[in-house]
């Protein structure tokens, strides 16, 4: 959403990075995490740029987040945990295809 509203005044690369400190800055948390949050909100917008898509990125960051789960044991996020390799490959496929085009 802010990638698309800064993409009207803007060009799309620094409409990338503005929309990544956006991301970084609502993670909010120590130096540490604003950091790792940004790299991610480049990363993943630079994903729904390369496919068009902001399904893609979405299922790239769920994937990503859902590693985090997996020694907690908790079923949901066990569960969620198993799952993201499965949309780690829906992620990696569209980029593919769309990469192809």
């Amino acid at each position: 959403i802010v990638y698309k509203h800064l993409r009207i005044c803007m060009p799309e690369y620094p409409a990338i990075i503005l929309q990544a400190i956006v991301f970084a800055v609502l993670h909010g948390g120590s130096i540490i995490w604003v950091a790792y949050a940004l790299v991610g909100g480049l990363l993943f917008g630079y994903i729904a740029i390369l496919t068009g898509s902001v399904r893609t990125s979405l299922a790239a960051h769920v994937a990503f987040n859902a590693l985090s789960f997996l020694p907690l044991g908790d079923k949901f996020f066990g569960a969620l945990a198993v799952l993201s390799p499965v949309l780690l490959i829906f992620a990696v496929r569209d980029i593919y295809k769309q990469a192809a085009k």
